[in-house]
Protein backbone atom coordinates (compact mmCIF):
# COMPACT_ATOMS: atom_id res chain seq x y z
CA UNK A 1 0.00 0.00 0.00
CA UNK A 2 1.23 3.37 -1.26
CA UNK A 3 1.72 6.08 1.81
CA UNK A 4 1.19 8.84 -1.37
CA UNK A 5 -2.55 10.32 -0.89
CA UNK A 6 -4.97 9.63 -3.41
CA UNK A 7 -5.76 12.53 -5.87
CA UNK A 8 -9.44 11.89 -4.20
CA UNK A 9 -8.33 12.39 -0.81
CA UNK A 10 -6.32 15.17 -1.74
CA UNK A 11 -9.24 17.02 -3.18
CA UNK A 12 -11.95 15.77 -0.40
CA UNK A 13 -9.14 17.90 1.90
CA UNK A 14 -9.14 20.81 -0.26
CA UNK A 15 -12.70 20.99 -1.30
CA UNK A 16 -13.65 22.08 1.67
CA UNK A 17 -11.02 25.11 1.68
CA UNK A 18 -12.55 26.83 -1.25
CA UNK A 19 -15.58 28.65 -0.76
CA UNK A 20 -17.39 32.32 -1.70
CA UNK A 21 -18.65 34.59 0.61
CA UNK A 22 -21.91 36.24 -0.29
CA UNK A 23 -21.27 39.87 1.25
CA UNK A 24 -17.74 39.91 -0.68
CA UNK A 25 -16.54 38.54 -3.64
CA UNK A 26 -18.09 35.42 -5.37
CA UNK A 27 -16.27 33.02 -7.43
CA UNK A 28 -17.81 32.82 -10.95
CA UNK A 29 -19.34 29.35 -11.68
CA UNK A 30 -16.67 27.41 -14.79
CA UNK A 31 -13.67 25.81 -14.92
CA UNK A 32 -11.31 26.15 -12.31
CA UNK A 33 -8.00 25.13 -12.18
CA UNK A 34 -6.79 24.49 -8.58
CA UNK A 35 -3.51 24.06 -6.65
CA UNK A 36 -3.46 22.38 -2.92
CA UNK A 37 -0.01 21.88 -1.12
CA UNK A 38 -0.55 19.82 2.16
CA UNK A 39 1.53 18.60 4.80
CA UNK A 40 1.03 16.05 8.18
CA UNK A 41 1.72 16.80 11.38
CA UNK A 42 4.74 14.46 12.47
CA UNK A 43 6.04 14.17 8.89
CA UNK A 44 9.60 15.39 8.24
CA UNK A 45 8.10 16.22 4.45
CA UNK A 46 5.44 17.32 3.08
CA UNK A 47 3.27 16.15 0.26
CA UNK A 48 3.83 17.69 -3.52
CA UNK A 49 1.60 19.93 -4.59
CA UNK A 50 -1.80 18.77 -6.70
CA UNK A 51 -3.01 20.96 -9.54
CA UNK A 52 -6.64 19.45 -10.80
CA UNK A 53 -9.54 21.75 -13.14
CA UNK A 54 -12.31 21.05 -11.40
CA UNK A 55 -15.97 22.50 -13.19
CA UNK A 56 -17.94 24.60 -10.87
CA UNK A 57 -22.11 25.04 -11.09
CA UNK A 58 -23.26 27.86 -9.42
CA UNK A 59 -23.87 26.12 -6.17
CA UNK A 60 -20.55 24.60 -5.99
CA UNK A 61 -19.10 27.94 -6.46
CA UNK A 62 -21.01 29.23 -3.72
CA UNK A 63 -18.53 26.70 -1.66
CA UNK A 64 -15.56 26.75 -3.73
CA UNK A 65 -15.89 22.95 -4.56
CA UNK A 66 -17.23 20.25 -6.46
CA UNK A 67 -19.28 18.37 -3.71
CA UNK A 68 -19.68 15.57 -5.42
CA UNK A 69 -16.24 14.90 -6.25
CA UNK A 70 -15.56 15.25 -2.51
CA UNK A 71 -18.54 13.66 -1.02
CA UNK A 72 -19.24 11.31 -2.92
CA UNK A 73 -21.02 8.86 -0.60
CA UNK A 74 -22.98 11.82 0.90
CA UNK A 75 -21.37 11.33 4.75
CA UNK A 76 -19.88 15.22 4.74
CA UNK A 77 -21.91 18.47 5.59
CA UNK A 78 -20.59 22.05 5.43
CA UNK A 79 -20.81 24.10 8.16
CA UNK A 80 -21.09 27.15 10.06
CA UNK A 81 -19.93 29.37 6.59
CA UNK A 82 -19.27 33.33 7.66
CA UNK A 83 -17.82 35.98 5.57
CA UNK A 84 -15.56 38.27 7.95
CA UNK A 85 -15.27 41.65 7.24
CA UNK A 86 -12.04 41.49 6.09
CA UNK A 87 -13.38 39.22 3.38
CA UNK A 88 -12.39 35.93 4.13
CA UNK A 89 -14.58 33.17 4.47
CA UNK A 90 -14.64 30.77 6.87
CA UNK A 91 -16.34 27.42 7.92
CA UNK A 92 -16.29 23.74 8.74
CA UNK A 93 -16.64 20.15 7.54
CA UNK A 94 -17.98 16.98 9.64
CA UNK A 95 -18.10 13.95 8.02
CA UNK A 96 -19.86 10.67 9.19
CA UNK A 97 -17.27 8.26 8.40
CA UNK A 98 -15.14 5.62 10.09
CA UNK A 99 -12.22 8.06 11.16
CA UNK A 100 -14.99 11.40 11.58
CA UNK A 101 -12.99 13.65 9.36
CA UNK A 102 -13.11 17.12 10.57
CA UNK A 103 -11.96 20.40 9.22
CA UNK A 104 -12.19 23.81 9.73
CA UNK A 105 -11.29 26.24 6.40
CA UNK A 106 -10.36 30.12 5.65
CA UNK A 107 -10.33 31.46 1.80
CA UNK A 108 -10.73 34.62 -0.07
CA UNK A 109 -12.26 34.46 -2.92
CA UNK A 110 -12.51 37.02 -5.86
CA UNK A 111 -14.55 36.15 -9.48
CA UNK A 112 -11.70 34.67 -10.86
CA UNK A 113 -9.18 33.57 -8.35
CA UNK A 114 -8.86 32.07 -4.90
CA UNK A 115 -6.32 31.37 -1.88
CA UNK A 116 -6.77 29.69 1.75
CA UNK A 117 -5.78 27.06 3.98
CA UNK A 118 -7.26 24.06 6.50
CA UNK A 119 -6.72 21.93 8.44
CA UNK A 120 -8.67 18.53 8.58
CA UNK A 121 -8.36 15.77 11.03
CA UNK A 122 -8.79 12.13 9.59
CA UNK A 123 -8.01 9.37 12.25
CA UNK A 124 -4.83 10.29 13.92
CA UNK A 125 -3.89 12.69 11.20
CA UNK A 126 -3.70 16.57 11.27
CA UNK A 127 -3.17 17.50 7.57
CA UNK A 128 -2.08 21.43 6.88
CA UNK A 129 -3.46 22.65 3.58
CA UNK A 130 -2.65 25.32 1.33
CA UNK A 131 -4.45 26.39 -1.58
CA UNK A 132 -5.04 28.74 -5.13
CA UNK A 133 -6.69 28.69 -7.75
CA UNK A 134 -7.95 30.68 -10.73
CA UNK A 135 -11.09 30.43 -13.10
CA UNK A 136 -9.62 29.27 -16.85
CA UNK A 137 -13.09 29.68 -18.41
CA UNK A 138 -16.27 28.25 -18.79
CA UNK A 139 -17.33 24.40 -18.67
Amino acid sequence: MSSKPSLGALLLAASTSVIAPASAAEMRPGRWLLTMSAAVDGVPFAMPAVTAPVCLDADDAHWGVDRAEVDGKGSCRFLNRRVGDDGAVRYQMQCEDRSATSGEFEFLPSPDSVTGNGVVRTGSAVIRQQWSGERTGDC
